[in-house]
């Protein structure tokens, strides 16, 4: 680890990779770096992942403009493992993922200009009523206050453009998680969102 730490301080440091990053962000190559290098070796498993990997998520990032801190819930850099065969035998690569966060989907939309509302949400036992899926309509008690720990029955997103154009999404819990667990590769582990703020990735996937 402390090996693959240091080439990542290389890697990251050298001059050719900080240009990369400054051509899309405007000059701010550095603080992106220096971002970039706090998150990968305070995670025990991203420290372990490829350069290559993690330059391509962090790329991601910064091609879309988006600070990658986790405490933001713009964009994320999380490890996931795969395993490829190398001649007669399985080896384990440690790779790194580009991940949206919900406030990343809604910053780019409030750069668009196109869109007047967007909102996403849970929606608990107490206050769901129904869902349309013919006509997007959303039945929901939004005066019933939800108990502490009450169970959450699913999500929501709801959007409206400039031109009045409205959409509504509702999808249960479990279709989120099963949603999840299908696409996202790090969905798992336990550096993975999903599994420290499974709400914010919910909310992330209905919008």
């Amino acid at each position: 680890k402390m090996e693959n730490e240091l080439t990542h301080k290389h890697f990251f440091n050298s001059p050719a990779v900080k240009q990369k990053f400054s051509e899309v962000l405007d000059g701010n190559g550095q603080q992106f770096v220096a971002s970039l290098l706090s998150i990968v070796t305070n995670n025990n498993l991203l420290a372990k992942a490829t350069n290559e990997s993690i330059m391509t998520a962090a790329m991601k990032a910064a091609t879309l403009k988006l600070p990658i801190e986790p405490s933001l819930g713009m964009a994320y850099i999380v490890p996931y493992n795969r395993n490829e065969k190398q001649g007669n035998t399985w080896v384990k690569i440690n790779e790194a993922q580009f991940q949206m966060g919900y406030k990343g989907f809604i910053q780019l939309a409030q750069r668009s200009g196109q869109v007047t509302r967007l909102n996403a949400g849970e929606i608990y036992e107490s206050q769901y009523k129904g869902f349309n899926p013919l006509t997007e309509d959303l039945e929901v008690d939004m005066s019933a206050i939800p108990k502490e720990k009450e169970k959450v029955v699913g999500y929501f997103a709801f959007m409206r453009l400039a031109n009045g154009f409205e959409k509504t999404v509702f999808w249960t819990k479990e279709r989120v998680q099963a949603h999840g667990k299908k696409y996202s590769q790090s969905f798992s582990s336990k550096y993975s969102p999903w599994q420290s703020d499974f709400d914010a990735m919910a909310r992330k996937t209905v919008l």
